[in-house]
């Protein structure tokens, strides 16, 4: 069907119904790299294995005796000097066998030769230190990956996503009744984490900014 094998429209046909062929199609193709495996990022594994994502790579070289408590992925009887990353894997290919789970070797911030993460399409960056997040960031741009990043701590969070460039269409509707619909091209240019954090508050549209905002900020610039 259109690139998918009859297993994949079989076990998919839920969610082909709901943003149809060419979306899962491209979703199968996608390589994703997921490092470090907070809570956050173990759901968000679970959902895109569940969802049907061709290849998932995880990055963890933490033992499971020191498993983040919200990641479900890892076995009550996982042995405890075991490597989170390999155990999570194991438990999503065994949720979705039509997708490829592995686990390399390594931790997000001990890696300094980032060139691997150019075989990716996006990359989710969890629980990292500000310059960790930094240098995940520079080198998704200069290799072209999507980059997300994502710290939840007890009731808050931080999220940040570069895109790069990212196109799309926007198509309104018409203005009267039979009226023709107007379909328009669009670029939306993403900032740099560097650009989004370390930018002046002077000029900030105050009754448009969460004031999470400036508490973020302080926090990821007392961690420099």
């Amino acid at each position: 069907m259109h690139g998918l094998t009859a297993a994949q429209a079989a076990v998919y046909d839920r969610q082909l119904r709901v943003w149809g062929v060419d979306t899962q199609r491209r979703l199968t193709a996608a390589k994703i790299l997921i490092a470090g495996l907070q809570g956050v990022a173990a759901e968000v594994a679970k959902n895109i294995v569940l969802a049907g994502v061709g290849q998932l790579t995880l990055l963890d070289e933490s033992c499971c005796a020191q498993a983040a408590p919200g990641n479900f992925l890892v076995p009550a009887a996982a042995p405890r000097k075991s490597r989170v990353a390999q155990q999570s894997s194991e438990t999503l290919q065994h949720m979705n066998p039509l997708v490829t789970v592995s686990a390399r070797s390594g931790s997000p911030e001990a890696e300094t030769d980032l060139s691997f993460i150019k075989g990716y399409q996006v990359l989710l960056l969890a629980g990292a230190n500000l310059q960790t997040m930094l240098r995940y960031d520079q080198a998704c741009t200069a290799y072209g990956v999507a980059f997300y990043t994502v710290i939840s701590r007890g009731s808050n969070s931080y999220f940040f996503a570069n895109l790069h460039e990212h196109a799309y269409t926007l198509t309104k509707a018409p203005q009267s009744e039979g009226g023709p619909q107007v379909t328009e091209a669009k670029t939306v240019t993403f900032p740099s984490l560097e650009q989004a954090l370390f930018r002046s508050w002077k000029g900030l549209k105050l009754r448009r900014t969460n004031s999470l905002f400036f508490t973020v900020q302080g926090c990821m610039l007392f961690e420099q």
